[in-house]
């Protein structure tokens, strides 16, 4: 049998003839409303949930790689190289703008209590004032002079739709691109050449064997330690576009075969290569950004699309090629033959129709002998009997 469970409740607040009501019931609703109010005042900029980051898997996609805004994650030292950055950009933004730099920290200090309520109070706690005040003021020039910096180069914002919304090599090829290598080695040398024939996506061409991946990585780690504010990153840019090209092994192999990658190693692992590498690499947004606008508009050409599926549906083999022309022969030599019937039914009528003011048989005289066989009117040379014979056989034909 169930056990019967008993809530006990204070005398004075089950009492029904208790006048006042008791004051944790006033208290449950006083806390109701001071989290609703607040809920609704302020936005939550809450932090992800423990049993979502749990899940190994997904456990880099909630972790800045590259730079933290907000209290959250900063500190971390695998961020500090762009900490540093942040002075440098609030720097430049100081002397750009002309104001003094302590309006832009007073600015913010006024509003930086409202800003600590945005975000979980257990998570900023040991966070003091004037430190949540630093960061507030670091974290929002940094995002103003990122801004800034986009706005000088108003048709790079242009290429953002541009940079990603291409498809892969074999993708490419069905639109008629091709690839070809341009033996330069330089990293930054990548061309797009427009033709309705055909176009070409001109790329330095890589050897990919055991000891790539270490060399690679390693120019990498140069590239993004030794180079300043404007440097290129063309190693990593060049990577990651390749890594737009490769999606499969069949991508890889059309690269191939067109003579940008040389390989000595399985085509599955070069796959997998540039697709795992390519996750942590940060490219120059501004590389190849003409080259990929050029290709995003000649995917778009439907004049250049039909050409190259015909071209792909007619070419592609030297069977398909063959049954092109055998089809085209047989429909030249119908057309020949319905002519030529054509003309003979034509030159029959006139033999067999009388002219106009002229007997059947005179027009049966004259016409027949321009169609009677070359050895009767060799009959001709004998005397008149020849003649008699070309009648009789021409009446006898009509």
């Amino acid at each position: 049998m169930a056990e019967m469970v008993t809530i006990n409740l204070p005398l004075d607040a089950s009492s029904p003839s208790s006048s006042r009501s008791p004051d944790w019931l006033a208290s449950i609703i006083a806390e109701g409303q001071e989290e609703t109010d607040n809920h609704r005042q302020w936005p939550q900029i809450p932090k992800v949930p423990a049993r979502l980051r749990g899940i190994q898997s997904n456990k880099n996609c909630y972790d800045p790689m590259v730079v933290s805004i907000g209290p959250y994650h900063h500190g971390k030292t695998e961020l500090w190289d762009l900490e540093k950055l942040k002075l440098t950009f609030v720097f430049k933004l100081v002397k750009d703008s002309g104001i003094s730099i302590d309006d832009f920290y007073f600015k913010v200090a006024e509003v930086a209590d409202d800003a600590r309520k945005c975000y979980a109070e257990d998570l900023t706690n040991e966070i003091d004032d004037e430190k949540f005040t630093q960061i507030m003021f670091l974290d929002s020039c940094f995002i103003l002079q990122f801004i800034v910096c986009l706005l000088r180069r108003p048709e790079d914002l242009k290429m953002t739709g541009y940079q990603y919304s291409y498809r892969s090599a074999k993708d490419l090829r069905t639109v008629g691109i091709r690839f070809r290598p341009n033996w330069t080695n330089a990293y930054s040398n990548v061309e797009f050449q427009s033709s309705v024939r055909g176009s070409k996506l001109i790329l330095p061409p890589v050897t990919i064997d055991d000891s790539f991946k270490s060399m690679l990585l390693n120019l990498i780690a140069y590239e993004t330690t030794s180079s300043d504010l404007s440097g290129q990153l063309w190693v990593s840019s060049y990577a990651c576009f390749l890594d737009s090209l490769i999606q499969d092994v069949e991508d890889v192999k059309v690269l191939q075969s067109d003579g940008v990658l040389n390989i000595f190693v399985r085509v599955q692992e070069v796959a997998d290569l540039f697709n795992q590498m390519s996750r942590n690499l940060v490219p120059n947004p501004y590389a190849y950004s003409d080259v990929k606008r050029k290709i995003e508009l000649d995917r778009k050409n439907i004049t250049k699309k039909w050409v190259a599926e015909w071209l792909q549906t007619y070419f592609s083999s030297p069977w398909s090629f063959i049954a092109l022309v055998a089809a085209t022969l047989t429909i030249i030599l119908t057309t020949v033959q319905t002519f030529m019937q054509c003309t003979d039914d034509t030159c029959s009528c006139k033999c067999c129709s009388p002219a106009k003011g002229t007997s059947l048989t005179s027009n049966l005289l004259d016409e027949c002998e321009f169609v009677l066989p070359l050895e009767l009117l060799r009959t001709q040379e004998d005397g008149d009997a020849g003649r008699p014979r070309q009648n009789s056989k021409c009446i006898e034909e009509w």
